[in-house]
């Protein structure tokens, strides 16, 4: 996938800030997985910890933490139920192979459920999906639908994804000034690589392009900050 590499979603092992809702590192994300599931406290500790262990995984430095049988089988109890946030770490547990055999049919399975509830994370994870076709033929037009809708949510990663799109001109004809617009807004978010990307594509703008990626920029920033 052009403009994406793994390491982009992770620096020295720890979760992408916009994916970790509790900003901690890999290590003490597992260390809080472990003790919730030996000894049965806050479920939703339990939840948001492993949430930074699941994109620990699919960022690649999870270093290869073997995952409780426990852990799995209530994930999948409260991913059948319902609950957004299981169904996604179930989809990255099969797409892993975490508990279960790897089956990338079955992680987008669950990432539709929770993208379809509207959780961002999983949004963005599905576009990439898509995008790179796992566990899905590969749609272009189908990974920006999902980017875009994570991206109007405020997702940094799927804001940057967007912007990378227009970048190449995939399923959009190539706009440098819309690419940097949506650089702009990931770079805001906090994520390093959206700010060399803009920068980058700021040196091939006119100024004319560059007042107009600077403008929508703006736009995009007013429309996502009072969530219409």
């Amino acid at each position: 996938m052009s403009g994406f590499r793994r390491e982009s979603y992770s620096t020295n092992c720890s979760p992408a800030p916009s994916l970790c809702p509790e900003r901690r590192g890999f290590a003490l994300c597992w260390l809080l997985v472990k003790k919730t599931v030996t000894t049965g406290v806050s479920v939703n500790l339990l939840k948001s910890a492993f949430v930074c262990v699941a994109i620990a995984v699919i960022c690649g430095c999870d270093q290869g933490q073997p995952t409780p049988p426990a852990l799995f089988d209530a994930t999948k109890k409260d991913a059948e139920s319902g609950d957004a946030k299981a169904q996604f770490v179930l989809g990255v547990m099969y797409q892993n192979g975490h508990g279960v055999a790897k089956d990338s049919a079955e992680a987008v399975k669950w990432y539709r459920l929770a993208a379809d509830q509207g959780l961002a994370d999983a949004q963005f994870v599905l576009g990439v999906m898509y995008h790179t076709g796992q566990g899905v033929p590969q749609d272009y037009a189908e990974a920006m639908k999902w980017y875009r809708l994570a991206a109007d949510q405020g997702h940094p990663d799927a804001q940057f994804a967007l912007g990378m799109m227009y970048y190449n001109g995939q399923v959009v004809p190539q706009d440098y000034a819309e690419a940097y617009a949506w650089s702009s807004v990931a770079a805001a978010g906090g994520l390093a690589e959206a700010v060399k990307h803009r920068d980058r594509i700021a040196g091939r703008l006119t100024p004319e392009q560059l007042a107009q990626g600077q403008k929508r920029a703006t736009e995009l920033f007013e429309k996502i900050s009072s969530g219409k």
